[in-house]
């Protein structure tokens, strides 16, 4: 037994906003969670997912969903449903394969912000950053859920979308 016999793969996550992508990502043990880089949400952010997607390799992708305070699916969630679409399109076309997920982000960015303001992070390198910690947030979360619990993006999942 060698030890590609224990590699289980990166789980990288996506913080999905308006004007900025935060990203994190495990280690290949998925033990650590760490911020890896903050995207602008411009017309080559695809590009640049797609780049990091095939750079780490990451076994499974989650995106942060902003449900709401009942779970309910709002105006924020559609953009995430149709980023997720475009996103799963683009790696099927590339043939990156890997799992997607989706993770309640509730709260994530807010405590980002709590967090840096804790630690007396400067409000300049706060942008900088905030994503990504949001995405970290987020990551851990899903880490800390059990297999039976984790939203698996499927064909059919998105498709219910498509009705409503």
């Amino acid at each position: 037994m060698n030890s590609k016999d224990f590699h289980m793969g990166r789980i990288l996550c996506i913080d999905y906003g308006d004007s900025r992508i935060g990203i994190a990502t495990t280690d290949e043990l998925q033990i650590v969670v760490s911020p890896l880089t903050t995207v602008a949400n411009n017309n080559s952010y695809m590009e640049e997912i797609l780049t990091i997607c095939r750079d780490k390799e990451p076994e499974s992708l989650v995106i942060g969903m902003p449900y709401g305070e009942n779970g309910e699916i709002g105006p924020a969630a559609k953009k995430i449903i149709d980023f997720s679409k475009k996103l799963i399109s683009a790696l099927k076309k590339n043939k990156i394969i890997t799992q997607c997920y989706w993770h309640d982000e509730r709260y994530t960015t807010r405590d980002a912000h709590e967090t840096m303001r804790n630690i007396g992070v400067k409000k300049k390198r706060k942008m900088a950053v905030v994503d990504q910690i949001a995405a970290c947030n987020i990551l851990r979360a899903f880490m800390e859920t059990s297999e039976r619990h984790r939203e698996k993006i499927t064909p059919e999942r998105l498709a219910e979308y498509d009705e409503n």
